[in-house]
C-alpha cells in the first residue's frame, strides 16, 4: 500500500522548472545587455563605485532591458532560495542540496555581473556570469531529473 502523505507534492518540482524557466529568460537579456550596451568605466569594485556607475548609467540613459536583467537576477537569487528551501523541505534532500549550490552559482553570476558593469565590460566577468549560468541551469535539470516519478 502506497502512503501518499509522505510523498512530495509537485510544488517544489514546478518551482525548479520556473527556476529554468526565468534563468532562461535571463540568459536573452543578457545576450542583449553584453552585445548592444556599453557600460560606464570604473575600477572602483566598492560600493561609491557601485552607486556612481549606476548614476552613470542612469544619465546616460539606461536602456530598459539592462534595468530588467539586473532586478530579473536580484528575483531569480531570492527565488534560488526560497527553491532550494522548498525542495529540502519537501524530502528531496539531494534535490534541495542541488537547488541551494544553484542558488550559489546564481549569487556567484550576480557578483560577476557587478564586477562587469563595476569594471567595465571586462571578458573574465562577462566568462563568470555565463559559466555561472550554466552551472545553476544545469544544477537545476539534475534536480528535477532526480525528482522525476519513476515508472
Amino acid at each position: 500500500m502506497n502512503d501518499d502523505s509522505k510523498t512530495p507534492g509537485k510544488s517544489p518540482r514546478i518551482m525548479m522548472m520556473i527556476m529554468v524557466t526565468v534563468l532562461l529568460v535571463q540568459f536573452f537579456f543578457g545576450m542583449y545587455d553584453n552585445l548592444y550596451i556599453n557600460m560606464p568605466f570604473n575600477s572602483s569594485l566598492t560600493v561609491p563605485g557601485l552607486l556612481k556607475a549606476i548614476e552613470r548609467m542612469i544619465s546616460m540613459g539606461m536602456t530598459p532591458p539592462l534595468m530588467i536583467h539586473m532586478l530579473l537576477g536580484l528575483v531569480i537569487l531570492l527565488l534560488g532560495i526560497i527553491t532550494a528551501v522548498t525542495v529540502a523541505k519537501s524530502g528531496w534532500i539531494g534535490a534541495g542540496v542541488l537547488a541551494g549550490f544553484a542558488a550559489v552559482f546564481i549569487a556567484v553570476a550576480g557578483l560577476g555581473g557587478l564586477a562587469f558593469v563595476l569594471v567595465g565590460q571586462r571578458n573574465d566577468e562577462s566568462y563568470v556570469m555565463a559559466a555561472s549560468w550554466a552551472v545553476a541551469l544545469t544544477l537545476y535539470f539534475a534536480a528535477l531529473m532526480s525528482t522525476s516519478p519513476r515508472r
